[in-house]
């Protein structure tokens, strides 16, 4: 129990002094000139994220064993795949507010860093009432049933926005704030007439953080349903949020492209609240849970990656055939001409 105790009070020490050197790193250096990122580098500071979040839960699997390793990883996995959604979300949030490219980065940043706290508090305060109360392990799971199923059957092309809580938040917020009419580059607040002003950046960090929050309520029970550890849920979320950014960069373009992925996202869900549901007779260990949940991201990309290179051969045949009929025309003519 000691040696446990102190194997986690480590990694508690190396987590944070990797997280801080990024962040001041980030915060420090980077964000002083906000710029479009080029996909080299999303490409590489996804691939940064991936590389830290791999080495931390190698780290984990030799101090506390290869259960919570395969946890880490699981649970790390999940809340990648989860946050896929929550990527949607933030493309329309920019898209509605013509947030420039060079602007996204310090919004994201901004977001991320207020994701992190407010998950630290959603999990501290989750894995103390999943101790005490076990029932809550059943209910969570129903709920993600539940949101497994709007997942799969909920329409992104509907005008609903101003339904939504980032919608209604917005809205408060403008009523609340003084609001500039126009964007100021990367400024968040400006002064105009000697009145300070919150510029539209503002409202899409609201929307951003209010939607990290709906999301929250979606991937937190989820994570429990792979692990009980809150240094485990803690720490996977953490590094995936950290990389949300930079992956978002990096996707942004082929998101759009994979139709099949909100059934993956919808599946993966059903998924994990089924195995919270069952958990009392049942228990499906964290292996075969990491297991499938790869499978079923694999099979979504695959499958959506499949659809999309049918369309596209689909549309070159279709605008090929008039150029292939003008062309073979084009080749009879001298042929009747010489006749």
């Amino acid at each position: 129990m000691l040696s446990a105790q102190h194997g986690q009070g480590v990694l508690w020490a190396v987590f944070a002094v990797v997280i801080s050197f990024v962040l001041a790193l980030d915060l420090g250096v980077l964000q002083k000139t906000p710029r479009d990122p080029s996909p080299k580098e999303a490409l590489l500071f996804t691939l940064l994220w991936v590389g830290l979040s791999t080495m931390f839960g190698a780290f984990v699997t030799v101090r506390l064993g290869t259960a919570s390793g395969t946890q880490f990883f699981a649970a790390y996995i999940l809340e990648q795949v989860l946050s896929v959604d929550n990527l949607f979300v933030i493309i329309l949030v920019f898209a509605q507010f013509r947030v420039p490219r060079a602007a996204q980065r310090k919004v994201l940043a901004a977001g991320v860093l207020g994701a992190v706290v407010l998950r630290t508090g959603f999990i501290v305060g989750g894995s103390e009432l999943v101790a005490r109360f076990h029932v809550l392990t059943y209910l969570m799971g129903g709920f993600l049933l539940f949101a497994a199923a709007k997942t799969a059957f909920s329409d992104d092309d509907d005008d609903g926005d101003e339904k939504k809580p980032e919608g209604i938040v917005v809205r408060l917020a403008r009523r609340v704030l003084p609001i500039s009419r126009e964007m100021h580059g990367g400024a968040f607040f400006v002064r105009e007439n000697g009145r300070l002003l919150a510029t539209p950046l503002v409202l899409a960090l609201v929307a951003v953080e209010t939607a990290d929050i709906v999301f929250a309520v979606d991937s937190i029970p989820a994570v429990f349903g792979v692990t009980k550890s809150a240094f485990i849920a803690l720490t996977s979320n953490v590094f995936a949020i950290m990389g949300l950014r930079s992956l978002y960069f990096l996707l942004q373009g082929a998101l759009t492209k994979l139709e099949y992925l909100k059934p993956g996202l919808a599946a993966v869900l059903a998924f994990v609240g089924v195995k919270m549901v069952i958990s009392r007779w049942v228990e499906i260990s964290a292996g075969p849970s990491l297991a499938v949940i790869v499978g079923i991201l694999a099979l979504a990309t695959i499958v959506s990656l499949r659809a999309n290179k049918s369309e596209k051969a689909e549309e070159a045949e279709a605008d090929g055939e008039p150029d292939a009929a003008a062309r073979e025309s084009e080749t009879d003519a001298p042929e009747k001409q010489d006749d």
